[in-house]
């Protein structure tokens, strides 16, 4: 017994020494908890964005606006066109509808649970020709609301691990520096990798779709499968290549993980999937806009409802794509020069 503790006593220390020799083990350890507290802290800096109700618009009249305006702390509105305004009603993205009709009125139109804010909303505007409308949702509308993020998360996670433990793997095995000796461009290999990848994450996308489309109904079409196709492939670029620059910094394979977690928590807390984007501090909402999941997710979003795939996607894919590359570079070159 004395011989067993005495072995796991030396295995636990010379773990811990492990970690602790490690620069940027102790980095991950100990900036994990604080970033997180840190993304939590911005998000919430208002109160929870549930608190704020969504509101969009497709009114254009600057009265309309005005009264919106007035109610900035209960609601988060953004004007939409009319087709984007009416698919945000119907998955609960959003919980009223300001309508402009012909002759300057204005209509509420709003779902089963949004009755009071509708009757607020009338009585703030008495000075304008209101009348409500109320629609009956799908049961399964606020799932459906979810489906994109939940696809771009899955996206995301594939290019992130699909990616990053494979590459540290091969740096570890130095099969890198062996490639040098060929006459293989690093475009090709990478290009090979994501494709790969990118080949099983499609399979995963699809299958989410369909399985949705018949537990809650979502809609689903050959153009919707298409470019939810073209999303999954382009997404997977872009995070292929934050994947493979963090297995460019660390050296083991638990510190890796670490820091995908520690890059992926604001990434998924600032995507606007569970909640708009609109509903967060003004300054950090125009931040999230910017980053590559909230584009990954508008993507989704864009590509289910209306068959179309976002220019800036394919930006991103490409910047990844070169991050990826320049990563790769710099594994092998390293080791070389070693």
């Amino acid at each position: 017994m004395l011989v067993q503790l005495r072995a796991g006593w030396v295995l636990f220390r010379a773990r811990v020494a492990e970690s602790v020799r490690v620069r940027s083990s102790l980095v991950f350890l100990l900036g994990l908890p604080a970033l997180l507290m840190l993304s939590l802290s911005l998000v919430f800096a208002e109160g929870h964005p549930f608190e704020r109700r969504r509101v969009v618009t497709d009114c254009v009249d600057p009265r309309v606006h005005q009264a919106l305006n007035v109610l900035h702390d209960s609601l988060a509105w953004t004007l939409e066109d009319r087709a984007h305004a009416e698919s945000s009603l119907r998955t609960t993205r959003a919980e009223l509808w300001v309508r402009c009709d012909s002759g300057r009125r204005v209509t509420l139109v709003y779902g089963q649970r949004s009755a009071l804010l509708a009757q607020a909303l009338t009585t703030q505007w008495s000075a304008m020709t209101v009348r409500s409308e109320r629609w009956t949702l799908a049961k399964g509308a606020y799932a459906q609301g979810l489906l994109p993020g939940v696809i771009a998360f899955a996206v995301l996670f594939s290019g992130l691990f699909g990616m990053g433990p494979p590459m540290l793997r091969m740096r570890r095995q130095r099969l890198l520096t062996r490639l040098t000796l060929s006459r293989l461009r690093w475009s090709t290999f990478v290009l090979s990798q994501v494709s790969a990848r990118a080949l099983l994450t499609t399979g995963q996308v699809l299958s989410l779709t369909c399985v949705a489309h018949v537990l809650v109904k979502s809609p689903l079409s050959v153009g919707a499968l298409l470019a939810v196709v073209c999303v999954a492939v382009l997404g997977v670029c872009v995070f292929a290549g934050l994947g493979v620059m963090l297995a460019a910094i660390v050296q083991h394979e638990d510190i890796l993980s670490d820091g995908i977690a520690a890059s992926a928590t604001p990434l998924v807390l600032l995507s606007g999937a569970f909640f708009s984007v609109e509903s967060l501090p003004s300054w950090l909402a125009t931040v999230a806009r910017a980053l590559p999941s909230t584009v990954l997710v508008e993507a989704c979003r864009e590509a289910l409802e209306h068959q179309r795939v976002l220019p800036g996607l394919a930006l991103w894919a490409i910047a990844g794509l070169m991050v990826a590359t320049a990563s790769t570079h710099a594994i092998a070159q390293r080791h070389t020069l070693a």
